[in-house]
């Protein structure tokens, strides 16, 4: 959330917000952007796409009803962004199933040809999506925490020009780490079969900084494409 003021964005610019998952470190600042809609004028709702739920994690209903219910919710002051009340502006939820299979259309605004998708990504027991996006005549796929076991993504992320994917492991991890993250050289490999043009690395974890430029030479060895280390609050354009 501090990023997104800092970045100059707004909450009435906003179309759309894709909750990759709801571990804490993806999902613990939405109560905070949904505060800062109290004073933004806006009027349109807000389209909010997550995945369901399974075993110890909410699905997105759950997890706004946990926020936002003005029965028992942690923020039930904020209750209005669930049916529009008490002059807050609806949620328009979409829970995408677990058993969705391939690309699932979230957002279409044939006015500005925005479009957003999402597909289901495999991340040990936490359900998770990525997230495709098609703006301005270029295609932004946002892979989100991910083992890079399903090939489908492989198509998913077919010809984007900017790919981001996330680098939190190192190259010799093993055990649990590997059902939660692909290894620097999986990350690389999909890219590369994507045929992704730009491919943005992103959610460095301590133990894949402690060797970063040996992970990302890893990365570098298997894609053959423009390769970006990201920094908070670095524009990278296609």
């Amino acid at each position: 959330f501090l990023r997104f003021g800092e970045a100059g964005a707004t909450f009435e610019g906003l179309d759309v917000v894709g909750l990759s998952h709801f571990h804490t470190d993806h999902s613990v600042d939405f109560a905070a952007l949904l505060k800062s809609g109290n004073f933004s004028g806006r009027e349109r709702p807000l389209r909010v796409a997550g995945p369901a739920g399974a075993r110890l994690f909410p699905g997105l209903e759950v997890y706004l009803d946990s926020l936002l219910g003005a029965d028992g919710g942690a923020y039930g002051y904020l209750a209005g962004y669930l049916d529009g009340s008490r002059g807050l502006i609806k949620l328009d939820v979409l829970e995408i199933p677990r058993d969705a299979a391939g690309a699932r259309p979230v957002f279409d605004d044939k006015a500005t040809g925005l479009t957003v998708a999402a597909m289901n990504v495999p991340h040990g027991i936490v359900p998770a999506l990525g997230f495709r996006v098609r703006v301005d005549g270029k295609t932004l796929v946002f892979a989100s925490d991910q083992n890079g076991s399903d090939e489908g993504f492989i198509d998913f992320a077919r010809g984007a020009d900017i790919l981001v994917m996330h680098l939190p492991i190192p190259e010799g991890a093993t055990g649990g780490a590997l059902q939660l993250h692909a290894r620097p050289s999986r990350v690389g490999a999909i890219a590369q079969a994507a045929g992704a043009k730009t491919l943005v690395l992103s959610h460095f974890m301590a133990r894949s900084l402690a060797q970063l430029d040996t992970n990302v030479g890893i990365v570098a060895d298997a894609f053959d494409g423009e390769l970006v280390v990201a920094s908070d609050l670095a524009c990278v354009l296609p």
